[in-house]
């Protein structure tokens, strides 16, 4: 669109020439062979031979054809501008899956070289006059009528294209991407900017079209000469007024314009230093260390997709899809549901590996249902209120990192406890467990179980009997505290490593293996992590 833009607003210096040529034949400085010096040819338009110029041959005044030639050249392509810029828009909107990343030149080299093309045919018949008015004024009519349909209707199109693309007879939800959903929102932002344009330039060629109309029939009389600067001097101001109303229209133009601009800023400065001074809150004390922490998370940034439950089979696949082409490559995707009721879990992508059920009431029967449709899920999370058991053979007990909440639940949390054959766990909530806690550990140590198991995190609910000691019997030695526990030892937010007192941490070992892990205990927390072979 930019191109097609430019193109149009560098004609100007073709009308500029145009008006050179032609004005020494205006102002009297050159007289056209074969006619009376002394007479003025003062019409707009009239089909009386005898008010008319004679021009025998184009070399009796070439600098005045080719100006008029020039001067109805830019007025053609004035009006096909506008046509070129609906084609190209239409172009950009039938072409959303990859008009802005694959290049295609061809698009705007056509539409280019067949508005000069076109332009050249009209002007050439214009001023030969071999077009009657009327039919030129019908031409610029269909037109200009035709443009501004095709420019309402891919608005229309662009600014709902959600609706659009959620339509099985329009686009399937395999065909949403975000490079299409990008194109749809520049093409409706190209289009509210050129809007102004397209208006602008509608009611300066209107204006000229209604004249011309008038005077065909030579209704206008005497008035046609000041009628006839009016004519020129729309056709002159139409790109000279586009410039500002384009920097005006885009906001980073306006802002660059504005501050490079001396005067401007003198205002600004002036209205600034009448305005009230803004206190500013002190920082916190603790401001570099959340900085820290919320940078950390950024680079860390892990992101999830919410499942809406109405017409799940369109917009599941459909939002899924625009992750997929967010990052394709991304190995890990995080699948959060919020609302259990008529959810089927076969429409989850085979790319998820994170799922976190967010909703109270889940059941075993719930569970084992999503689980045994993606067995490959390499997270878990349970955040809300789980009612009953699992028991040894649950498919909860094979996923590598399981985090649940087991608030009120008792034989869930001995039951993952017990049975839990992953990598990393974590309990939330938890009632008093201190005895399932300490045996897990003893029977990590001295029978070898848990081959798998790197990191256990237990934290109680309000009002739990506290843990006590359970390090106390474990043989364990003081933790060395120049040993900090990595991330992929502990393999969860590293925000945990300031929940303990590390200075009390135990390092225990395996009896047959010889691993290395650390225990700490507090209160209302514990914390369990293998050591890694190759930092130890």
């Amino acid at each position: 669109m930019n191109i097609c833009l430019c193109s149009f607003l560098m004609q100007w210096f073709e009308l500029l020439v145009g008006k050179l040529l032609v004005m020494p034949y205006q102002k009297g400085w050159m007289i056209v062979p074969g006619n009376d010096p002394s007479r003025t040819f003062a019409d707009l338009y009239t089909k009386d031979t005898f008010r008319m110029a004679v021009i025998t041959s184009f070399w009796d005044c070439p600098l005045l054809i080719i100006g008029m030639f020039l001067i109805f050249h830019y007025i053609v392509c004035a009006i096909l501008s506008l046509v070129v810029l609906t084609v190209e828009r239409s172009f950009a909107t039938y072409l959303l899956n990859d008009y802005e990343t694959k290049t295609r030149p061809q698009i705007h080299r056509i539409l280019l070289v067949a508005q000069q093309i076109i332009g050249a045919l009209i002007s050439l018949l214009s001023c030969t006059v071999m077009i009657p008015v009327e039919a030129w004024l019908i031409l610029i009519v269909l037109v200009m009528a035709l443009t501004f349909a095709g420019y309402t209707y891919i608005w229309y199109w662009n600014v709902r294209v959600h609706k659009i693309m959620d339509s099985r007879h329009i686009f399937s939800c395999t065909k949403y991407s975000l490079q299409a959903r990008f194109q749809a929102k520049e093409n409706a932002r190209s289009l509210s900017f050129a809007r102004t344009v397209f208006s602008f330039a509608t009611i300066c060629i209107s204006f000229q079209a209604i004249i011309l109309a008038v005077q065909t029939p030579e209704l206008l009389g005497s008035l046609a000469v000041p009628f006839f600067y009016l004519m020129e001097l729309t056709t002159t101001v139409n790109p000279i007024s586009c410039v500002p109303l384009i920097l005006l229209n885009v906001p980073s133009w306006r802002k660059k314009l504005f501050n490079g601009c001396a005067t401007i800023r003198l205002i600004k400065w002036l209205l600034a230093k009448r305005t009230p001074e803004v206190g500013f809150v002190k920082p916190r004390s603790d401001s570099r260390e959340w900085g820290d922490i919320l940078s950390w998370r950024l680079r860390k940034m892990s992101y999830s997709l919410k499942y809406i439950n109405p017409r799940q089979g369109k917009v599941l696949p459909a939002l899924q899809a625009h992750v997929n082409s967010l990052w394709p490559n991304l190995p890990l995707i995080k699948f959060e549901i919020d609302f259990y009721r008529g959810f089927c879990p076969s429409l989850i992508d085979s790319k998820v590996r994170d799922i976190r059920f967010a909703f109270s009431n889940m059941n075993k029967s719930m569970l084992e249902s999503i689980l045994t449709s993606h067995s490959n899920l390499e997270r878990v999370s349970i955040a809300g209120q789980f009612n009953g058991t699992l028991g040894a053979d649950s498919k909860l007990m094979r996923v590598p990192s399981v985090s649940c909440n087991v608030v009120n639940n008792s034989s869930l949390t001995e039951d993952l406890l017990e049975h839990f054959k992953g990598n990393r766990l974590i309990l939330d909530m938890a009632s008093t467990c201190e005895q399932a806690v300490s045996q897990l550990i003893k029977d990590w140590m001295i029978d070898a179980k848990y081959p798998n198991l790197k990191t256990l995190i237990v934290h109680l609910k309000h009002g739990a009997h506290p843990f006590k000691n359970i390090t106390k019997n474990l043989n364990g030695v003081k933790w060395d505290k120049y040993r900090w526990p990595t991330e992929e030892e502990l393999g969860t937010n590293h925000d945990i490593l300031g929940l303990f007192d590390w200075e009390k941490s135990y390092d225990i070992r395996q009896k047959d293996t010889g691993k290395m892990a650390t225990v700490n205990c507090k209160h209302n927390a514990v914390i369990f992590f293998v050591r890694d072979c190759q930092n130890q």
